[in-house]
């Protein structure tokens, strides 16, 4: 994984104003020597970040301006402080994106937003930026770091080599010409997983967990223990706060917590409900439940992993260092 974030209180406020002033610097000279500048100069930036074989995380801790902008949408994802403000300038000074931000932008938040933040040069903010799909998650300073780590941790637990070929083709799918030339290229890929070790380990745990009876269905933060019958799952907790544990019937876990299972009187082994303070009280004092589920006031870690997929992940961690060394 590579996480990418400014010092301080700004992100990055681009190109230096003062050095266009003077002519200096790699705005200096002749057309062509400032053509070579940006060329040989800040144009490194797109092609190495492009370049980066794993996901790459942008978390904008404060304004990001003209090049500073372009550089986080370069990356695969972004999460962004509420201090945080997206700004085209380049029009504003009588220039264009010369670091390919026209390139990366329409890619990123499509090509109507694109044209909006490219042809008026106005500042978005973060809540906006949110509204509009341009970044994951809008959340506080001193929270951005840790926001930022627990989605590259999650992501870094995946299978290397996987991970690797998704980025890939998920890049190849932005810019693929014609749709039979990139599902040539999907099979490609696809018949390489299904031959690597980590894929092999993988569906035979799969398997094995299958035998014993019991799965774990994760959904937005949410992890259900369930019976084998058990297909699907709608649990809806986008205003939680906080994560909270309890063990209950299926059928008795009130709203709005969700519509956990199509399946009446399906038991569950244990529950794991990410509630607000007000769901908490509800389900506390449910009626419906003789004993209530033990919901503490402060949330006690809650196991979102079983021990084999942690140690399979380790093993995975392990091989690709060795493999990426020896390369």
């Amino acid at each position: 994984m590579l996480v990418i974030t400014g010092a301080g209180t700004v992100f990055s406020a681009g190109g230096n104003v003062k050095d266009m002033v003077d002519r200096a610097g790699m705005f200096g000279g002749s057309p062509v020597e400032v053509f070579r500048g940006y060329r040989y100069g800040i144009q490194r930036i797109p092609l190495a970040v492009d370049g980066v074989e794993v996901p790459t995380i942008c978390a904008v801790n404060g304004p990001a301006i003209g090049a500073g902008c372009d550089l986080a949408f370069m990356c695969d994802l972004r999460i962004a402080s509420d201090q945080a403000r997206f700004r085209e300038t380049f029009v504003n000074l009588g220039i264009v994106p010369g670091d390919g931000g026209t390139y990366f932008l329409p890619r990123a938040v499509g090509a109507q937003k694109a044209a909006e933040m490219m042809f008026t040069g106005g500042a978005i903010p973060a809540s906006e930026a949110l509204e509009a799909g341009l970044v994951l998650k809008v959340v506080s300073p001193a929270k951005l770091m840790p926001a930022t780590m627990v989605l590259a941790a999650e992501i870094a637990r995946k299978p290397p080599v996987t991970i690797r070929l998704a980025k890939l083709l998920y890049r190849q799918g932005l810019r693929a010409a014609n749709l039979p030339d990139f599902l040539e290229l999907s099979a490609a890929f696809q018949a390489l997983c299904h031959h690597t070790e980590e894929h092999i380990e993988a569906v035979r745990d799969f398997s094995a967990r299958a035998r014993e009876g019991s799965g774990t269905i994760l959904r937005r933060g949410v992890a259900i223990s369930v019976s084998p019958q058990t297909a699907s799952t709608h649990i809806e907790a986008s205003q939680a706060r906080e994560l909270q544990c309890g063990t209950a019937a299926l059928s008795q876990v009130p709203q709005p917590a969700g519509q956990l299972l199509n399946e009446p009187g399906a038991q569950v082994a244990r529950v794991l409900l990410a509630l607000d303070e007000e769901q908490r009280d509800h389900l506390a004092d449910s009626p419906d439940l003789e004993d209530g589920p033990q919901v503490p006031a402060k949330a006690e870690p809650c196991p979102m992993e079983t021990p084999l997929s942690v140690e399979r992940s380790r093993r995975w961690r392990m091989r690709s260092s060795v493999r990426f060394a020896r390369e």
